[in-house]
């Protein structure tokens, strides 16, 4: 698969939020903005890719979900 990008991969984590509520657990999706270049408008899990400061894709994940979704 790597072969037939054109672009290298960058490391990237994403977080699946599951939230208890009443009747039960649910999944925290977002969805992306409009205007994105890639998978405008797309239902996604919190996340992103690495940062330099990240110290791993985990902490990626989160720093990520607390900016997209506080």
């Amino acid at each position: 698969m790597r072969e037939k990008l054109d672009m290298p991969l960058k490391p990237a984590g994403v977080l699946v939020p599951l939230m208890q509520r009443a009747d039960g657990l649910s999944v925290l999706l977002t969805q992306r903005a409009s205007h994105l270049k890639h998978h405008a408008g797309q239902v996604s899990f919190p996340g992103g890719s690495m940062e330099d400061h990240d110290e791993d894709v985990r902490a990626a994940a989160l720093r990520e979900t607390h900016e997209e979704v506080g």
